[in-house]
């Protein structure tokens, strides 16, 4: 985030993001650190652009990221899914 009173400030998407994905890891059993990240980039995305109001987001902050709506992942030689495309415009984004 660049800025640690983000993180503290209980309001900011940043904070509300790092609640979940902290409640997350133990829900979902999330150990690999790069999907750790990606997983908190897209539930801060999700605070930031007021996902609890969009048309569809079906799936977001529930189960694996790669089966939200407008998301699609790909497979490396690692076996981790990372996304490859995100598309929320149905949402206005």
């Amino acid at each position: 985030t660049g800025d640690e009173a983000l993180l503290e400030n209980p309001d900011s998407p940043q904070k509300k993001a790092m609640d979940w994905c902290k409640t997350d890891m133990v829900n979902y059993n999330v150990e690999v650190a790069a999907r750790v990240a990606q997983r908190y980039v897209l539930a801060t995305l999700y605070y930031a652009t007021k996902g609890d109001s969009w048309s569809n987001s079906t799936g977001w902050l529930s189960g694996h990221e790669c089966f939200w709506s407008g998301i699609a992942c790909e497979t490396g030689s690692d076996g981790f899914p990372s996304i490859i495309y995100l598309d929320l415009s149905p949402n206005g984004l």
